[in-house]
């Protein structure tokens, strides 16, 4: 009864019922079945992991080996080369002879490397050798001297003793303009080179012997072995393993392709397999083709450091990252080793770069899987078997607690209080159908008055007023109602600002108060004596705007009776607030910037500039920054007028000043319909100031105000209640279906609004009704002619005022949404 009890919700009867009458094929399940899956899962898990480490474990390390082995061969070949380049350095290096002997070894195919060359300290000793089809050639100096990453740059940077061998980095270099065959030809080799001493018989240093080997001779040799070591997929079919060559920086170079003796001769390096998916920097210093991930790829980095200290090893991919683990170069482990290069006999190794192998066979996880399968049905299985070991002992008391549990189903389905009939039951069961009994009566009794009550109770409180509203007295002196942290923030940055005379740019959604901001600066300046004039940059035209804010002289124009000062002289000594200055047009813009930027004006018609004093402060619920990007607003402009900038934060962002701000509107209306300032302001509701607290005002502040106002005219009883709350719901509503389902057509009755409408518009709105929304571009590129971004804002704002239209967002992400879905008629 102790569990039974605790569910006191009718929906959940039939299972208090069920636990309680199946206690005993529960309690059996509950300690049998855990006890022995968790016994089979240890078994399971920790076999499987064993497993799976002996079988990753000796896969490693053959692919380990694998790559140690052939970074073996690399380094014999780079030691067979500084050997050979000993010798040929300890002999005659005169170019006639070089040349007699370098051809004599390309006749015997015993010359495997591509460059050859002697630098001198007399320039007239220099030669360059190279190894191509046709022979052994001599390139001429002048077009050496002009090759980047020629040999001869090695002599600049040689430091050598006798009997050392320097080995650079891997490079690329292209030789141009090489004459052959009554044609230019361009030589292209990727190389490393070895350098070594030219000492005389006299044990002085006459030069530098330089030997390239062609880094093809890597990479044919890297797709030779990467061929011939298959590993096979779960189709048995072989699979080749991908292989690559790096620097000691990273760089990838190379990569291992299918070998193909013949093909292989004519084919370009190339890392494309291998870096494809991965994102990094291209090209280096040197070689322009190699390729380095970016340092996101933890195991690649991890890898390269491993071969920068000498080390080999083997690394496992994580699953679902980006790089090798996914995508084209699917693969599950790397292998690498470093290749080592001995400079002299007394000096350690070092590091030129390393091999990496990927391996795509799968091995570790296919193995895992099948042993997982395994013991999965095996665990299954016995599952299996134990359950039906529990259904055999449980079926006979299982059929008499169906029984007594269907019942009660029935009769909380039917809220029924009748007692349960049913055959002779066993003395605990008999008792807890007496049991059921009571409790169906009490509970439907208990659920019926409890739910009255809470009913009950929640209509009285939200009928309450609300307490510790904000005095008026403490408000009613206030230019900017609230006390939040953001409002905080903002009453201080106006107290600074207000004692320096730079001008403001002034940043906020609609409705926001940024002109209340502007009086706020000035009342706290020392210009509050002067004069405070707002011009809103939006309402007017482009013309109209230029003579409201520069005026004109007598006779600038036919209609010029008289003399205009215009704005900025009018405000001389206070503060100029150009509202919406995101509207202004481009003319006006590039008058704005010049009258800024020398703090002078020259009206329409003279032919003088006038000094102005005055603070100009912009304001505007635009990202001018991005506007300046799209081509919408001069930079210019930005930078000068956002000398200082304030945001004035959405009221949604410190809705703590929400009472407040009920109160401050509560005491304007009353104002408003000449009682004065009242002794005392109506009570608002719990209810109505919820509903205040949960809406999210797109129209902030301004919205607000109207909400209060309206509920001012209509409240009774001397209480604002929520009902007296009305919140534009209707056009929030169709915009979040309209945002929803944006391709759905929107029919609306065109011809009512087309009277209303210019020919642009009427264009337009059919491909508007079609789509369901628009932006402001996408107005401006459906014009059947070019229009400015003013023009398209002017006849966008216009369809929201006849009510075709919804502003949605704020700024350049700003986008228009159609506001009917009645059927064309």
């Amino acid at each position: 009864m102790r569990l039974f009890t605790t569910f006191i919700s009718g929906d959940m009867l039939e299972t208090a019922s069920f636990l309680l009458n199946k206690s005993l094929v529960l309690r059996m399940m509950i300690i049998s079945i855990p006890l022995i899956s968790l016994s089979l899962f240890l078994v399971f898990f920790l076999t499987c992991n064993e497993i799976e480490t002996i079988v990753t474990t000796a896969i490693a390390r053959n692919e380990q080996m694998h790559a140690e082995s052939l970074a073996q061969t690399f380094e014999q070949l780079l030691l067979e080369a500084g050997n050979h380049l000993r010798v040929l350095a300890a002999g005659d290096t005169d170019k006639k002879t070089m040349l007699t002997r370098l051809n004599f070894r390309k006749q015997n195919d015993i010359f495997p490397y591509r460059e050859i060359a002697y630098a001198s300290s007399r320039s007239d000793d220099r030669y360059v050798l190279v190894n191509i089809q046709e022979g052994i050639k001599e390139l001429p100096l002048n077009i050496i001297n002009n090759t980047p990453n020629s040999p001869f740059e090695t002599l600049e940077s040689a430091d050598l003793k006798p009997d050392t061998v320097k080995i650079s980095m891997p490079l690329e270099v292209s030789y141009k303009m090489i004459p052959g065959d009554n044609k230019w030809h361009t030589l292209t080799f990727h190389v490393i080179r070895l350098s070594a001493p030219v000492f005389d018989d006299n044990g002085q240093p006459q030069g530098v012997l330089i030997l390239s080997l062609d880094l093809k001779i890597f990479r044919d040799y890297l797709s030779k072995e990467s061929t011939i070591m298959p590993t096979l997929s779960e189709d048995s079919t072989p699979q080749k393993i991908r292989s690559f060559f790096f620097d000691y920086y990273g760089w990838i170079l190379f990569q291992s392709e299918d070998y193909d003796e013949e093909k292989l001769k004519n084919l370009p390096l190339s890392s494309e397999s291998i870096r494809l998916g991965l994102k990094g920097d291209n090209g280096r210093r040197g070689y322009g083709d190699a390729f380095r991930p970016a340092p996101n790829y933890t195991v690649y980095q991890e890898m390269v450091e491993q071969i920068q200290n000498g080390h080999s090893g083997h690394s496992y991919l994580p699953r679902g990252d980006e790089g090798w683990s996914t995508g084209q170069t699917h693969a599950e482990c790397v292998s690498y080793a470093p290749i080592k290069f001995v400079t002299s006999a007394s000096s350690a190794p070092e590091v030129i770069g390393g091999l990496a192998f990927l391996d795509n066979s799968f091995i570790s996880s296919r193995t895992y899987r099948h042993i997982l399968t395994v013991f999965s049905f095996c665990f299954i299985l016995a599952l299996i078997l134990l359950l039906a070991s529990i259904w055999w002992i449980g079926r006979g008391a299982s059929r008499r607690l169906l029984q007594l549990s269907e019942q009660v189903h029935k009769r909380n389905e039917a809220e029924s209080t009748d007692p349960i009939s049913l055959p002779p039951l066993p003395l605990e069961l008999e008792s807890i159908r007496k049991n059921v009994d009571n409790l169906l009566v009490r509970l439907r009794r208990a659920k019926s008055e409890n739910a009255s009550q809470l009913a009950r109770s929640h209509a009285l409180r939200l009928n309450e007023p609300v307490e510790n509203l904000p005095s008026l007295h403490d408000i009613e002196n206030q230019l900017l109602v609230g006390s939040s942290s953001c409002m905080e923030t903002l009453k201080a940055q106006i107290e600074k600002i207000s004692q320096i005379s730079a001008d403001v740019l002034i940043v906020g959604e609609t409705g926001t108060g940024k002109e209340l901001v502007s009086q706020a600066l000035h009342s706290a300046s020392d210009r509050r004596d002067k004069p405070f004039i707002s011009i809103n940059c939006g309402a007017l035209d482009e013309n109209l705007l230029m003579d409201t804010l520069f005026g004109h002289v007598k006779g600038a124009f036919t209609e010029a009776k008289q003399q205009r000062k215009g704005a900025f002289i009018a405000a001389e000594g206070g503060t100029l607030l150009l509202d919406e200055i995101g509207n202004a047009a481009p003319k006006v813009q590039q008058a704005l910037l010049r009258a800024l930027s020398i703090r002078s004006i020259r009206p329409l018609g003279s032919d003088h500039d006038i000094p102005f004093n005055a603070r100009i402060i912009a304001a505007t619920n635009a990202d001018l920054r991005n506007d300046g990007k799209e081509g919408n607003f001069r930079n210019d402009l930005y930078f000068r007028l956002a000398v200082i900038s304030i945001h004035t934060p959405a009221l949604r962002e410190r809705k703590e000043d929400i009472p407040a701000l009920v109160v401050h509107f509560m005491a304007q209306a009353l104002q408003q319909e000449g009682k004065g300032l009242p002794s005392s302001l109506p009570l608002i509701s719990r209810g109505a100031m919820e509903k205040l607290m949960n809406y999210n005002w797109p129209g902030n502040v301004r919205e607000l105000k109207n909400v209060i106002t309206r509920a001012m005219a209509f409240y009774q009883n001397d209480i604002l209640q929520a009902d007296d709350i009305l919140l534009d719901d209707q056009n929030k509503g169709q915009s979040e279906t309209i945002h929803q389902n944006p391709s759905k057509p929107v029919r609306i009755n065109i011809k009512e609004f087309l009277p209303h409408l210019n020919a642009r518009q009427q264009a337009i709105l059919p491909t508007i009704l079609e789509k369901g929304h628009i932006t402001r571009q996408e107005y401006q590129k459906l014009a059947p002619e070019a229009i400015s971004m003013r023009t398209a804002q002017y006849d966008l704002q216009q369809m929201v005022h006849l009510g075709i239209l919804l502003r949605k967002g704020r700024g350049p992400s700003m986008s228009y949404l159609v506001a009917q879905n009645e059927q064309n008629t």
